[in-house]
């Protein structure tokens, strides 16, 4: 599963740059590029926190599960 989670991860990863320089203007892809990987850095603290906690209440064997 994570294998698969992956490869659409590196999808995504690889598209949606390449989609925003067709799409929007060169003199505002660096501030959109620099909003997405702030949206990404924001999005993994979010899920860092979470995991402590769960990993907190059920333990590591938990969150496997």
């Amino acid at each position: 599963m994570y294998f698969v989670v992956q490869i659409f991860l590196m999808i995504e990863n690889t598209a949606v740059p390449v989609m925003v320089t067709e799409i929007v203007p060169f003199e505002q892809v660096g501030a959109f590029s620099s909003i997405r990987v702030s949206v990404y850095t924001f999005g993994q603290m979010i899920a860092s926190l979470i995991m402590t906690v769960l990993i907190a209440c059920v333990g590591y064997i938990g969150v496997l599960i």
